[in-house]
């Protein structure tokens, strides 16, 4: 379909995730073709799964922080995936907005009636239910839900740009030889 939208970003980002969750690299291999395949019906697949394996170690322990980092040994790896990170999420981030720019000034806006096909139609849905999932990670991230709200709008409205945009501040946000979970967790809590 010639006006399908790019979703490579945050099946990337999901992809990295499970990667990263997965003990060993078949399973992570088959999840991450299941994701790329099937979109976000693989993501909440893979997500359902994850929450039913999640077995709280504590009363302290925050059951997100356990369905977002790898349970067992949690060891310094030898290469820092921070720097790794940040590097594929900002080449893809700015790959992302040059596509949707050029798209634009090449074919004009998505919004015409030529373009409200079923496919545009699956594409939304497959969108947005990412988004959703994306967005209880932001959620969690998040020190106040007015930051939380003004994220999720941008999700909503710029889609992988501001994915990828996201996982580079978080990145930034840890130092390079801390291991790769700290981005994942919270580290605040929300302020009414």
């Amino acid at each position: 379909m010639r006006h399908r939208r790019l979703a490579v970003p945050p099946r990337t980002a999901y992809a990295a995730w499970v990667i990263y969750k997965e003990a060993n690299w078949i399973s992570a291999a088959v999840w991450v073709v299941l994701l790329f395949c099937f979109g976000s019906a693989a993501t909440c697949a893979y997500i359902v799964k994850k929450l039913f394996e999640v077995a709280p170690t504590g009363p302290s322990q925050d059951a997100l922080d356990l369905l977002f980092i790898r349970q067992g040994n949690l060891s310094q790896r030898k290469c820092s995936y921070v720097i790794i990170g940040r590097i594929v999420f900002s080449i893809l981030g700015i790959f992302m907005a040059a596509v949707v720019t050029y798209t634009v000034i090449t074919d004009g806006l998505p919004f015409r009636k030529e373009l409200l096909t079923p496919w545009m139609a699956a594409t939304l849905i497959d969108f947005y239910i990412n988004i959703f999932a994306i967005s209880v990670w932001v959620a969690h991230k998040e020190s106040s839900w007015i930051s939380t709200a003004i994220w999720i709008v941008l999700l909503i409205c710029f889609g992988s740009i501001t994915t990828c945009g996201y996982i580079v501040l978080q990145l930034f946000q840890v130092s390079y030889q801390d291991p790769i979970y700290h981005v994942l967790l919270n580290s605040h809590s929300k302020k009414i």
